[in-house]
């Protein structure tokens, strides 16, 4: 019966990440309005209570409903609290793979909105940008992309291409060697190279 009530979970969740993904503001604050962020916040926050399938399914719904929206994001800072940030941050680093559609939607609106107002989880981010992308990177290889995480590979790129410091991809590599020791930072950058090549013919 458990088993039963997961998969139709998940599937609801993907269904309703799917309607949100190219969604208006309108719906994602109505959505919001009707208690989904909170929802998902008190879900995802259950620790280890939530399956890694259904962590990346609120990541990316939580994703879906804040994109290119300031509002949401403020709202969601307010939903948490000092009390919770903390948490949740924490889960973001934890499980870079399941929370890469999140970190991604969130890259992509600071770089859309620059003017939008200042909140943690947005600088929580900004400032952990390269230890994001050299846990991705460490997280698979070329070989294992499939389907169901070709997702991480954009978000490498977006954490890449909305990169804001000057500098450009030479800042980034010596931004990646403050994260790792030489051994594994020679690896590092062999495997971004393999990424470069994998994105370029894929897309």
């Amino acid at each position: 019966q458990k088993c039963k009530e997961d998969t139709v979970r998940s599937w609801l969740g993907s269904v309703v990440e799917a309607l949100h993904r190219d969604s208006t503001n309108t719906l994602q604050l109505y959505s919001i309005k009707k208690g989904l962020l909170n929802y998902l916040v008190d879900e995802l926050l259950k620790g280890e209570t939530c399956p890694p399938s259904e962590m990346q399914i609120i990541f990316d719904l939580l994703g879906s409903i804040v994109k290119f929206n300031p509002t949401a994001l403020v709202l969601l800072d307010k939903m948490l609290g000092p009390g919770r940030v903390a948490s949740f941050e924490g889960l973001i680093l934890a499980h870079p793979l399941d929370a890469n559609v999140f970190v991604r939607s969130l890259l992509v609106t600071m770089h859309h909105c620059p003017l939008m107002p200042p909140c943690h989880v947005t600088s929580f981010v900004e400032e952990r940008r390269l230890r994001i992308l050299r846990d991705l990177l460490t997280a698979i290889t070329p070989s294992e992309v499939c389907t169901e995480n070709v997702c991480c590979v954009n978000t490498m790129f977006i954490t890449w291409l909305t990169y804001p410091q000057p500098g450009g991809l030479p800042a980034i590599l010596d931004g990646l060697r403050e994260y790792t020791q030489y051994p594994a930072y020679r690896s590092l950058i062999g495997t971004l190279r393999q990424f470069v090549v994998f994105w370029k013919l894929h897309y």
